[in-house]
């Protein structure tokens, strides 16, 4: 795989000057999860036999973490980035961003269109189409635009797989 392409630092992405950087502070959300992890594994050290209300207790609040990890700009689990900073605004820019190539057909004529029109995206690119494809990986590169990591393999499941798998994909894909 290419080179990864550094990103440059984004305007409006730091504070403001003379103004500290805010803590990172786990959302109320986080904090009753693991409240409920606390309480089911004291319940389980104190009456052993209520092992099935813990259990259901537990899945209930996966499924519950599941839901707002699928729901788009949901802020259960944190803050998310969904508009661009005002002086992005200012100047009527937008975010362009391209998943899961390059593809041999589509990516060359996406970047046709967009240096017609003078414009400029990031591709979240899948690490093994691009070891398939390095030339398209490195024109895209080479016309300005940002190559971003989309994971090795870009799995439907990864979000069941755990942090080790998910850190192997982010890192296969670096390679």
């Amino acid at each position: 795989m290419p080179d990864p392409v550094p990103a440059p630092p984004r305007e409006g992405s730091e504070p403001a000057p003379g103004r500290p950087a805010r803590p990172y502070r786990i959302p109320s959300f986080l904090r009753a999860t693991l409240a409920i992890h606390a309480g089911g594994l004291a319940t389980l050290l104190a009456v052993p036999e209520r092992w099935p209300w813990v259990a259901g207790a537990l899945v209930l609040d996966h499924l519950a973490i599941g839901g707002a990890c699928l729901t788009p700009q949901s802020r259960l689990l944190g803050p998310n980035v969904s508009r661009l900073g005002a002086e992005e605004t200012a100047r009527g820019e937008i975010g362009l961003t391209f998943d899961d190539g390059p593809d041999p057909e589509v990516t060359p004529r996406v970047l046709d269109l967009l240096a017609e029109r003078g414009a400029q995206a990031s591709f979240f690119a899948i690490g093994k189409r691009v070891r398939e494809h390095p030339e398209i990986a490195a024109e895209i590169a080479r016309r300005g635009h940002r190559v971003e990591n989309h994971t090795l393999h870009h799995r439907y499941d990864f979000s069941l797989r755990g942090v080790r798998p998910l850190e192997r994909e982010i890192a296969g894909a670096q390679e």
